[in-house]
């Protein structure tokens, strides 16, 4: 896993690329029958996948066995479309599993929406992001991206929300529930910050990455 996240630190543009055969493949799950269904891979998953395969990873479809043999696989939305994580990679060796958990954003602008989601510990975030026309990818776990500040507000505003919905409060016909549309500033991810937290992800990575999340 670190030879993909290093080659896309050292040049951000590789999450660029189009590859409209891959865009088919995420969208069917890789099932040649499928009519494809959920919400359609965005050009960065279609970019990193494609750079995943030429790293000599394998797809894997949701719901499937990994194999016991040595080799490098990874699933896509293993969740589903509306969940945080859009990635499962798993590295095999020697009988030991080793599951990476990643998430894409992106943005053209100076901010990327979270939605009602949240920086989520284990889980490394890759932001793809241009400045001044330079491509940019910030790389580095959730906990070790926000702010303890931001991550005491986000979970009173996640715990508000969770507990009004569950008040159930409609009107008539209409059933009334909250939904965030929460967006997350790049002006933090200075060249520092993000060669100190890309350190950090190959520390870990390294050394002892983390099993499950």
């Amino acid at each position: 896993m670190s030879n993909v996240l290093t080659a896309i630190h050292t040049n951000p543009s590789l999450l660029k690329g189009k590859n409209s055969d891959m865009k088919m493949f995420l969208k069917k799950q890789g099932n040649p029958e499928s009519q494809g269904s959920g919400n359609a891979p965005t050009d960065q998953e279609i970019a990193f996948a494609t750079l995943l395969e030429k790293f000599g990873y394998k797809f894997l479809p949701k719901g499937t066995d990994v194999p016991k043999i040595n080799g490098n696989y990874y699933f896509y939305q293993p969740k589903g479309t509306q969940r945080n994580i859009d990635f499962m990679v798993v590295d095999v060796l020697d009988g030991k599993e080793t599951f990476y958990y990643l998430d894409m954003k992106h943005t053209t602008g100076k901010t990327f929406f979270l939605n009602d989601g949240w920086f989520e510990d284990d889980v490394i975030y890759i932001v793809s992001f241009t400045t001044k026309k330079v491509d940019n990818a910030y790389i580095g776990y959730g906990n070790e991206t926000r702010s303890d500040e931001e991550h005491s507000e986000m979970l009173a505003l996640i715990k508000f929300k969770q507990e009004w919905n569950k008040t159930k409060k409609n009107v008539g016909h209409l059933k009334k529930c909250i939904r965030y549309a929460n967006q997350y500033s790049c002006d933090g991810f200075t060249k520092e910050f993000i060669d100190d937290k890309f350190k950090s992800v190959l520390k870990r990575i390294l050394s002892s990455p983390p099993s499950s999340v």
